[in-house]
């Protein structure tokens, strides 16, 4: 069965045609199919409404592949072409040589900058075969404009930075942002002093409650698919500790399954803009950032729940006028792309058909070559 994304153009504030931006900011929002948006449209009020009603909307724009997942779809958002064509054909790949499971973007060669190692990492953009946003912006501005790619996930920042800008991702071992030696040799100043100020244990003692009164919510607070994932619990409220005493890994990665992650990644994302004074330069920036919450949170607790209820009624703020002031400065084109997958179609819930794919491998030198195995998930 075809899956298909609905996703979001919006593009605002251009004024002046003729004259480039100075900072464009991409937004991908994770699993956010059209059906979900116009759900929960009417209680917008903030970021997201402000580009509904602004910007020009496209619901029913859709990619012709089935595999509309992480990996693939962001490289699809930022490069403009299919995965026959960039490469990325799924979130993992069957390396035939080993018959080890590995995700996209692995590339033993470039180790973790930030984090303990891991040999199946997700660290470089090697395997992408066609021409990125972010690269070409590099290219056509002589690498005067500047190039940042921000997500939770690896395999979302890493396709979004392409192979001349910056990636940086969120690593539940570290506690904080990360990068590769794909990218840089060591955490630059910035970096350190964001992750020094360990926003995370700020949470740990902390439940996931609704912003919103319980009658503005849709639905039963305890939902059909809803499942305890990471000990957040099936119901409002939902502890953050991960099941433990005291804060760790465990209770980093349960709260990359609430809106307060994407609220600390709205931090980063501000401290990444002024020091690399996106905007600030002679030529046009790019900013890209994309929000995997809603993805965690569609597959433990369904596209109806509360739970998505709330997390989007919390993006919507998070990336608001108040709470994200900088990302509004006159000037600044934004460019807001939500990506659906196929698993946040209304109906699925968390549950979804198995799919056999190819994953296009690296030749010596980086370029692309022949498939590598199957991937099935």
């Amino acid at each position: 069965m075809l899956r298909i994304w609905l996703p979001i153009l919006m593009l605002v504030g251009a004024e002046g045609a003729a004259k480039p931006p100075k900072l464009t900011v991409f937004i991908a929002v994770d699993a956010l199919g059209s059906d979900t948006l116009q759900r929960i449209r009417p209680r917008l009020s903030d970021g997201l409404a402000r580009l509904l009603s602004e910007g020009a909307y496209f619901p029913n724009a859709r990619y012709e592949y089935a595999e509309t997942v992480t990996s693939p779809g962001h490289t699809t958002l930022i490069t403009g072409a299919n995965p026959s064509r960039h490469g990325i054909v799924a979130n993992q790949i069957l390396d035939r040589a080993t018959g080890d499971r590995l995700p996209a973007f692995t590339d033993p060669s470039h180790p973790l900058v930030g984090a303990p190692q891991a040999k199946d990492a997700a660290t470089s953009p090697h395997e992408i075969l066609a021409e990125t946003l972010s690269d070409h912006l590099r290219v056509s501005t002589q690498n005067r404009g500047h190039t940042v790619a921000i997500s939770t996930k690896a395999r979302g920042a890493i396709p979004m930075a392409g192979r001349l800008g910056q990636a940086w991702w969120f690593n539940d071992a570290a506690g904080g942002f990360i990068s590769s030696a794909f990218y840089v040799q060591e955490l630059p100043g910035w970096v350190k002093s964001f992750n020094d100020r360990n926003l995370l244990a700020s949470y740990f003692h902390k439940s996931w409650t609704p912003i919103r009164p319980a009658a503005e919510y849709v639905g039963k607070n305890v939902g059909q698919f809803a499942v305890d994932r990471l000990n957040l619990g099936r119901a409002f409220p939902h502890p953050l500790t991960g099941g433990r005493s005291t804060p760790g890994p465990e209770a980093n990665q349960a709260l990359q399954s609430t809106p307060y992650q994407d609220q600390i990644l709205v931090q980063f994302a501000i401290a990444a803009l002024e020091a690399n004074r996106l905007g600030g330069h002679d030529a046009p920036d790019l900013l890209a950032i994309s929000f995997s919450a809603t993805d965690y949170v569609f597959h433990a607790y369904g596209p109806y729940s509360w739970e998505m209820q709330d997390v989007l009624l919390q993006l919507d703020r998070s990336i608001g006028i108040r709470s994200g002031p900088a990302l509004w400065n006159p000037g600044r084109q934004r460019l807001f792309q939500p990506k659906g997958d196929r698993r946040s179609q209304a109906g699925c819930g968390n549950r979804w058909s198995r799919h056999g794919r190819l994953a296009l491998p690296s030749a010596p030198g980086g370029a692309g070559g022949r498939p590598r195995g199957p991937e099935s998930r």
